[in-house]
C-alpha cells in the first residue's frame, strides 16, 4: 500500500511537467445525425436498413474541439505553430469535424473500431462497401452492399486536412496567422476553354498584378505559357478572410480570360496573406 502512494505521489509531482495535448469537448449535431440512442425520435442510419445479426446502425456527426500546447517539442513540426493565437491557458486550439458510426445495439457489433482515414475529407467507407462515397451517408443505397455493417464494425472519422472542403466532407479548423505575408503557390485544373474564375486558398496580399504570375499548360510536363496582365484578372479585394471552402464562399479571386484555347491548367505564384498554422 505504502508503495502505491509513493507512486501516486511521485505522479502528482511530476504532472505540471507533461505537456497535454487534448480534445476538450465534442459536440453532436442533430441536423447533421440519424442517432437514436442519441436523439430520440430520430430514425436508424442508411433509411432504416438493417445488416444480418447486427441490425441497425446509427450515425453521429458533429464538432470535436481541442488544444495543444504549443512549447512542447512535439508540436514544433506544425509550421509556425509559436505565432499563433493561445487561450488563456496558453494553448492553441482548434476544431474538427467528427464522424461515428455504430450498431443501434452496441452489444450486437464486433467491438472493433474502424478507423476512416479520409482523403482531402472524404471518407473511403462506401469503397468499402460498394457503395456512395461520400462522408455524409444518409440512405440505403450509400450503405451499398453493407460489407463493414454486416460485420459488426463501428467506423470513426474526424477531420485533419484543412484544405479539404465541401459541406458534408470532414474538415478541420486552426488558427489564421495575420500580418505575415509569403509567396503563395495556386494548382488550378480547369476544364473550361474560354473563361474561369476560382478562389484562391489565400487571400491575395496585394492586387498589383505585377506581384503574381499566372501560367498555363495543357499538361504537366508541357512548357508553362505566362498570361499577359489582360489575360487573367483578380475580382475582389485582398483583405476579405480566408475561406476554408473557397469555391462556395468570398475570398480574393483571380480569374483568366483566355478564350479560344483549349482547356488548360493555371498555375499562380503571387504573394498570399493569413497563411495557417499547420503540418
Amino acid at each position: 500500500m505504502r508503495r502505491i502512494a509513493v507512486a501516486i505521489s511521485a505522479a502528482f509531482a511530476i504532472a505540471p511537467l507533461v505537456a497535454e495535448a487534448r480534445i476538450t469537448s465534442v459536440t453532436w449535431e442533430a441536423a447533421r445525425s440519424q442517432a437514436p440512442s442519441v436523439f430520440p425520435g430520430q430514425s436508424a442510419a442508411f433509411g432504416g436498413a438493417s445488416f444480418g445479426t447486427v441490425g441497425q446502425y446509427e450515425k453521429l456527426r458533429g464538432t470535436a474541439t481541442g488544444e495543444l500546447d504549443p512549447n512542447d517539442p512535439r508540436n514544433k513540426v506544425i509550421t509556425d505553430i509559436e505565432l499563433a493565437p493561445r487561450n488563456a491557458a496558453g494553448m492553441v486550439t482548434y476544431s474538427m469535424d467528427v464522424f461515428v458510426l455504430r450498431p443501434l445495439n452496441q452489444a450486437n457489433g464486433n467491438q472493433r473500431m474502424l478507423f476512416d482515414f479520409n482523403n482531402r475529407g472524404q471518407m473511403r467507407l462506401g469503397r468499402l462497401n460498394n457503395g456512395t462515397v461520400t462522408s455524409d451517408p444518409v440512405s440505403a443505397a450509400d450503405a451499398g452492399d453493407g460489407f463493414v455493417m454486416r460485420r459488426g464494425f463501428s467506423v470513426a472519422g474526424n477531420g485533419w486536412d484543412f484544405g479539404a472542403s465541401g459541406t458534408a466532407n470532414m474538415k478541420i479548423s486552426v488558427p489564421r496567422l495575420t500580418g505575415l505575408p509569403g509567396p503563395s503557390y495556386e494548382y488550378i485544373v480547369n476544364d473550361n476553354a474560354t473563361t474561369m474564375s476560382v478562389g484562391l486558398s489565400f487571400p491575395a496580399n496585394s492586387l498589383v498584378k505585377s506581384l503574381a504570375k499566372l501560367t498555363v499548360r495543357a499538361h504537366l510536363d508541357d512548357t508553362p505559357v505566362t498570361l499577359s496582365d489582360s489575360q487573367w484578372e483578380y475580382t475582389s479585394r485582398p483583405a476579405l478572410p480566408f475561406a476554408c471552402c473557397p469555391w462556395a464562399r468570398p475570398s480574393s479571386r483571380a480569374r483568366s480570360t483566355s478564350s479560344g484555347t483549349p482547356p488548360r491548367t493555371p498555375w499562380c505564384r503571387a504573394s498570399g496573406s493569413q497563411p495557417v498554422a499547420t503540418g
